[in-house]
């Protein structure tokens, strides 16, 4: 596996004993990389060689940004600590991927897309307006139109429960939330794909946009127990390298940190990255997040998303690939640059 490298100043690499200071990267070294790995220096050649001494030396494990700075440990005679290498070879294994998002950023090639659920991807209305209606009568209240609970929904199950009983003319409290929340995730999640499918076009886009090579994320409101069973069960989940949900984070959208925090776990770079919704919301969190946003205009909004000033609107998948190039994107995804290779002392380092 090949490594990507950034050259640094020399540095030295410096073990227990002060005399291998001589040992440096002369070229350069590892660029950031999501790797644990192991550092192997063999000595192949010293000056005063001496059978105490291993012919092969390899550090511990740990978590480095640059090779230069990590901190092999040689074995090496006591007796003998005024050797002086002369010529070593460097070996850097990768043992397993790391996945923070701080890590997987740095090194982040390809820009995401990323969606909203609800009136974006799936047609679910059908679903939360049954669920709203069976948690309400339960409760002694009035049901709500279909109608009217497109105009409510976007903001996850808790807003949705509110302007419910807002309809039936209730001023909730918290308290009055509270069990209503409870009843709708049960139910819900016993009824999630009932009546919810994708829109037309969406499992084409995905597949085209994989093959692409951008990266595909969720980040939506619903609730993460509600959202990755919904997924499942119409078969998209497999489509996605991030999926956020409205408790993943502190803060939903409109806020920034879903839509960033689904673009740095799918692993994608942020510039380049776009927000496609429904409503309001969507807009919102994109601008504040700073990336372009595509809205959708058969979604679940009470306001023409026209009207919402998106930066491009579709009424259909097949047109999100004309709105990307409108946007200065289209398939001009960037690549890997082709690494370069550090040197100690002379040898390769290498993967």
């Amino acid at each position: 596996m090949s490594l990507p490298q950034r050259p640094v100043p020399p540095q030295p690499v410096s073990g227990r004993h002060s005399c291998l200071s001589s040992v440096s990267l002369r070229e350069g070294s590892c660029a950031p990389l999501p790797y644990r790995a192991v550092l192997s220096i063999n000595v192949r050649s010293w000056s005063r060689p001496q059978p105490s001494v291993d012919r092969a030396a390899t550090s511990g494990t740990g978590r480095f940004p640059h090779v230069a700075r990590a901190r092999p440990r040689f074995r090496t005679s006591p007796s003998w600590p005024g050797f002086v290498i002369t010529s070593c070879s460097c070996r850097l294994r990768a043992l397993g991927k790391l996945t923070t998002a701080h890590e997987t950023r740095k090194i982040a090639v390809s820009p995401a897309l990323v969606f909203d659920l609800d009136g974006t991807l799936v047609s679910s209305v059908e679903d939360l307006t049954r669920t709203l209606n069976v948690v309400l009568d339960r409760a002694g209240y009035g049901m709500v139109p279909p109608a009217d609970v497109l105009n409510m929904v976007g903001m996850g199950a808790k807003v949705l429960l509110q302007r419910g009983l807002e309809a039936n003319g209730v001023a909730w409290t918290d308290d009055m939330i509270a069990p209503l929340f409870e009843d709708f995730l049960s139910y819900y999640a016993a009824h999630i794909a009932d009546y919810t499918r994708p829109f037309p076009g969406v499992i084409a886009a995905l597949e085209k946009f994989r093959a692409e090579g951008w990266k595909l994320a969720v980040c939506t409101n619903k609730a993460e127990r509600l959202t990755l069973p919904l997924l499942q069960a119409l078969d998209l989940d497999g489509y996605f390298d991030a999926i956020v949900g409205g408790d993943t984070f502190p803060v939903s959208k409109p806020h920034a940190d879903p839509v960033l925090g689904a673009i740095d776990r799918a692993g994608a770079r942020r510039d380049g990255s776009v927000m496609i919704g429904d409503s309001v919301t969507d807009i919102k969190a994109a601008r504040a997040a700073g990336i372009p946003v595509i809205a959708v205009d058969f979604g679940y909004t009470p306001v023409p998303v026209t009207e919402l000033g998106p930066d491009k609107v579709i009424s259909h998948f097949d047109e999100l690939p004309e709105a990307l190039e409108g946007l200065g994107l289209g398939n001009e995804l960037a690549t890997p640059s082709k690494p370069r290779v550090g040197t100690i002392a002379g040898d390769s380092l290498r993967s």
